[in-house]
């Protein structure tokens, strides 16, 4: 039992933040991610003696995390979110060393309309990548890919959202 609360902490010490952004960019509410991440964290600990270290542990995490996520859409019909700043990956002012240059605002509004514009596969990817840091080789674990399928899918992404940057100039 004490083996298992250490191995507790030191997952929790490890993941608790790339959880809880992974989950507030789904959401787009502080309360309902802590919520959400407390939840996802109990279900980790209740399940801890059951790990197979053969599974890698990020994809383990993220897909209790993803899980937990669909059970809360499910019971409440929401959506996920839209809006990069809203999701928490862009500040209310993106920026903010510049004060605001009408340029750069076009450009963030430009890449915010080029998003919107995503599936919601993508949008995943564009999570589990930025918000939740995952490596490409975590990513793979976790959606059945290798990882060079993975980051040729964010390339292509990437790309997809330049293109659609260019296409409203």
């Amino acid at each position: 039992m004490q083996e298992n609360a250490i191995r507790f902490e030191i997952l929790f010490e490890q993941y608790f933040n790339r959880v809880f952004q992974y989950v507030f960019t789904r959401t787009n509410n502080r309360q309902v991610a802590e919520d959400l991440t407390s939840q996802i964290f109990l279900k980790i600990f209740e399940a801890l003696p059951r790990f197979q270290s053969r599974q890698p542990l990020a994809a383990w995490v993220f897909t209790i995390a993803r899980n937990t996520l669909i059970s809360h859409y499910r019971f409440t019909f929401r959506h996920p979110i839209q809006s990069l700043e809203a999701a928490g990956l862009l500040e209310s002012n993106p920026f903010p060393a510049i004060g605001g240059n009408t340029k750069d605002v076009d450009r963030y509004v430009d890449l915010e309309k080029a998003i919107n514009q995503l599936s919601v596969k993508d949008h995943e990817l564009l999570r589990l990548k930025y918000a939740a840091g995952l490596s490409y080789e975590e990513m793979g674990d976790l959606l059945g890919k290798s990882p060079e399928a993975v980051k040729m899918a964010i390339h292509r992404l990437l790309r997809k959202l330049e293109d659609g940057m260019e296409l409203s100039k």
